[in-house]
C-alpha cells in the first residue's frame, strides 16, 4: 500500500510538472490538482467501493426488494375477493405506490426470473415465486418449526 501510495504520489507529482509547464501555471497548484484528479478517479471508479459500484448496487438491491414486495402482495392477494383488483397488470402501481414505469420494471425482472406468470389482466405466482413471497414473510422454513 505504501509503495501504491508512492507511486501515485511521483506520478501525480510528474503530471502536474508537464501540465504546469504545458500551460504556464503554478507547478504546485498543477500537483495538486492532479493530486485531486486521481482522487477523485479512485473515489469514483474503486472497483469494490466505488461511488459507481454503490450506486449500481443499490440500484440492483432496490429492484430485488421491489421484486419480494411485488410476490409478497400477489400472495396476500392471491385467494382472496379483491384479487381481480389488487393482482390487474394495470392497477398494481396504484395499489404498491410506484411510478407506472417502476412496476412495469418490476414486474419484468420477476417474470424473467420465472416468479410470476401472466393470467390474461392478471399477474400471478408461480410456484417459485410463492416459496420465494413465502420464505419473505416467514423466513426460513427451520425458524418456523421453532417457533412452533
Amino acid at each position: 500500500m505504501l509503495a501504491l501510495s508512492a507511486l501515485t504520489a511521483a506520478l501525480a507529482a510528474a503530471a502536474g510538472c508537464g501540465i504546469a509547464f504545458l500551460l504556464d501555471v503554478s507547478i504546485a497548484g498543477a500537483m495538486a490538482t492532479t493530486c485531486g484528479v486521481l482522487f477523485a478517479a479512485a473515489f469514483l471508479l474503486a472497483p469494490q467501493r466505488g461511488l459507481l459500484v454503490q450506486m449500481r448496487r443499490r440500484a440492483v438491491q432496490r429492484l430485488e426488494f421491489s421484486v419480494t414486495m411485488l410476490l409478497v402482495h400477489l400472495l396476500h392477494h392471491e385467494h382472496a375477493t379483491d384479487a381481480a383488483e389488487e393482482c390487474r397488470r394495470m392497477t398494481l402501481h396504484r395499489h404498491l405506490r410506484w411510478s407506472e414505469g417502476f412496476t412495469r420494471q418490476v414486474v419484468r425482472q420477476a417474470d424473467s426470473h420465472r416468479l410470476v406468470e401472466p393470467a390474461g389482466e392478471m399477474v400471478a405466482l408461480t410456484e417459485a415465486g410463492r416459496e420465494r413471497a413465502q420464505h419473505a414473510v416467514v423466513g426460513r422454513s427451520e425458524d418456523l418449526g421453532s417457533r412452533i
